[in-house]
This record gives C-alpha cells, structure tokens and sequence, in this order.
C-alpha cells in the first residue's frame, strides 16, 4: 500500500518531528541544570576536612579546612599554630582516615595557614571566584565543622560537615586585609572553613565572628583574593573560575520558559496559517502590560536600608535586619570601615528603624568626630534621633554620607 500525503500532511509530520526533537533537547537541558544545581552541595562536602592540632597530654584544637590540590589544605593560622609548641597538624579526610600534615606556608596577619599532606588525597579540590564577581547581598554557605554543633551531635555524624546560609552583608577591610561581612553562622570550629557562592565556588575563608554580646549573625570571611596572593608565593597552583552566562541561565529555571516558548512559537509561524495566527495572539499577550497589583494589604513590613553616597561603601545599599553599628573595630560594630578612616571612631553611631512608628533612629556613641544631618545639625551623643526615610546624614565628614531609604 502507498501512502499519498498531501502538502498539509506534510507539514504537519515536519511540525511533529522538529516539536520531538526540541522537545528532547529541553529535557536534556533541565536534566543538566538539576545536576548542576544539586551538585554543588556534595562539591562543598568533598572539598571541606576537619583540621586537628595535637599538643598530646595537653589536649588538641579543632577546625575546618579545604582542599586546593591533592596534597594542600588550607585553614586559619590559629587552627594550626599549636604547631610553634610542637604539635602535629592532622588532617580528618573521612571517619577512618587521617593523614597527618605540616605547616608549610603562614601569614599571621592575614591569620592564613598552608598545610602539606603526607600523603595524596582523593578529594573534590575548590574554584575560587575573584572579589570582582562577588556581590553584597548574594548568597553564601559556611561549611565546616562548628564545636556547638558537635555538643548536640552523636559520635556517627562528627564528620559530616555543617552547612549555614547567609549573605554577603558588606566588603570590609582592617588589619591590612579585605573581608567579607557576612551573616552565615560562623561558630568555633568553622574556622578556616570556606565560604562558598551559590555556584560552588569559593569565595572566602570563615575566620571570625563578632564577640560582642547581643550581636548575632555578623562574622567574617578572608576574601579569596588574599589567599590567592598567598598561594601565589608559596608557588602553589589553583584554580578560578568566575560565574558567567551559562551558570545564570541555569541557576534560573524561568529562563527555560521563554526559550521553549520561542522555540515553538518560530516553528508555528513557519508550519501553518493556524500557527501564524497563534503565534501573533501570543506575542500580542506578551506584549501586553501587566495590570498593577491591588495593595490588599496596606500593613506590608517595608525593608529599611542605608545607602551609601561616598566614602568606603559609597553606590552600595545594606539591607537592615536589625540595627547597624558604624565604626572601625569589628568587636563592636557590625558595619566595619576601613582603620585609616581617622574621622570614624571605633564605634561612631547606631542606625536603626522603627516598625511601628515607621521611622529611623540615629545615636550617636560619644564619637570623637560627631555625626551629623546634611542640613548641618550635629546629633547629641548617647541621644536617640527619630528621622524621616529620605534623609541624609554623615559620620566624621562628609566624605562617608548615607542616605535612609525604605522599600515594600
């Protein structure tokens, strides 16, 4: 029997195989995205040990460390500085193995340590990610082996990693080295630990958390940047890898929907009147401006911020969890600026909103230099001020301004 298919048949079987095979591609797409999006997370495990520092009969020190290559670990300093008394460094890359290593690079201000292996490890080595390609309010992971969390733990799970989720809060620097604020739970046995991006990648090593009592979630991380000048010296090769379009469009699934919806849409202009007719429909109600939301809810929480006009964080906005503390010394601030910022005092003035009244507040901490409105008022210390969103004020000098803003 022979089959005769006119022109319309045609097309439509045409039609067919071109939507089969798009749609098996589309597949093939989201199948490697959910692969990429759930790998990163085993990735994070594989690259993070725990790091022991033995005294013997005089007890031991935890941390956190990661692998950069098959025979170096990375870690703070003070994780491994029982080393100057003649303690051993031993290296925790799974329940049954431990492989002992030694200092082999220190940089005590920057409170970073080099570890040799004595022996190769089969272990997932880290990507690091330049401070140029690293955003305040993006998010992070602390990965590490934090103390508190061992006291509630049992034995079995000792060498699991922990994971905490935070934000890049702000870029900081002081003692001569750059930073990330952020509000990932850093605890005691973190240290050392990296701090990853969404994309697996490196970003910073977690090395301390605010000290000050009532001050919860604000730590910080030695930028990636820092510890690759180290490596540098220490002749050390590693490997950078800066997020670009291909880790956007897969991180985003809703890319996925206009792809295929093009996809289809070209191939029915092409295939049919019918299809042409749909497709113009399409366009035309994608074209369309949304209606504008209906405000059901006229007690929706507002988002306070503080957005920098010049000086150290000038173009950058902070989002405001909770109250900010300015000043220079991380122990008891937790917006920190830069220590040749003679005009700022160690901790200057405190920034805060009001839900209730729908106001900020500004006090001034007995700061050296003042704080002051632009219109010229200077604040009285240990004095609470209610301001109106939409002003702007500075500390020291006009050259570290910020402006109050609110948003839905």
């Amino acid at each position: 029997m022979v089959w005769i298919l006119n022109d319309n048949r045609k097309r439509y079987v045409k039609l067919s195989v071109l939507l089969t095979i798009l749609l098996i591609h589309v597949l093939f797409f989201v199948m490697a995205a959910d692969s990429k999006a759930a790998a990163p997370i085993e990735d994070m495990k594989d690259s993070t040990v725990r790091v022991v520092c033995d005294l013997g009969k005089e007890g031991f020190g935890l941390g956190s460390g990661f692998v950069i290559a098959n025979t170096h670990v990375v870690t703070n300093w003070h994780v491994a500085s029982c080393t100057e008394n003649g303690g051993v460094t031993r290296v925790i890359v799974a329940k049954d193995d431990i492989i002992n290593a030694r200092v082999t690079h220190v940089n005590e201000s920057k409170d970073i340590a080099i570890l040799k292996l004595d022996e190769k490890v089969n272990k997932r080595t880290v990507e690091f990610v330049n401070d140029d390609y690293v955003k305040v309010g993006e998010m992070v992971y602390a990965v590490g082996f934090p103390g508190a969390a061992d006291d509630y733990t049992s034995v079995g799970t000792l060498y699991e990693q922990k994971f905490t989720k935070g934000i890049v809060s702000a870029k900081v620097r002081f003692n001569g080295c750059d930073y990330y604020q952020t509000d990932a739970a850093i605890n005691p046995g973190n240290s050392g630990g990296p701090l990853f991006n969404e994309h697996g990648l490196v970003v910073g090593i977690n090395t301390l958390k605010s000290g000050k009592t009532g001050v919860e979630g604000v730590g910080w991380a030695i930028r990636a940047d820092e510890l690759m000048h180290d490596l540098d010296k220490a002749g050390i090769s590693y490997k950078v890898r800066n997020p670009g379009v291909v880790d956007n469009i897969l991180d985003n699934k809703m890319t996925y929907i206009p792809i295929v919806v093009s996809f289809i849409t070209i191939l029915l202009v092409f295939s049919t009147k019918k299809g042409r007719v749909i497709a113009r429909e399409t366009i035309q109600r994608v074209n369309r401006p949304p209606k504008p939301p209906v405000n059901r809810d006229q007690n929706v929480m507002v988002q306070p911020a503080l957005h920098a006009i010049s000086g150290e964080y000038a173009g950058q906005t902070i989002k405001m969890t909770g109250n900010l503390v300015l000043g220079r010394d991380p122990r008891v601030a937790n917006l920190v600026f830069m220590q040749h910022h003679g005009s700022i005092s160690k901790k200057h003035c405190i920034v805060g909103y009001n839900h209730l009244t729908k106001l900020f507040f500004i006090e001034d901490c007995n700061s050296t230099n003042g704080t002051y409105l632009t219109s010229g008022k200077k604040l009285t210390a240990q004095k609470r001020y209610d301001i109106n969103p939409g002003v702007q004020f500075y500390v020291g000098d006009k050259k570290n301004t910020f402006e109050l803003r609110i948003g839905a």
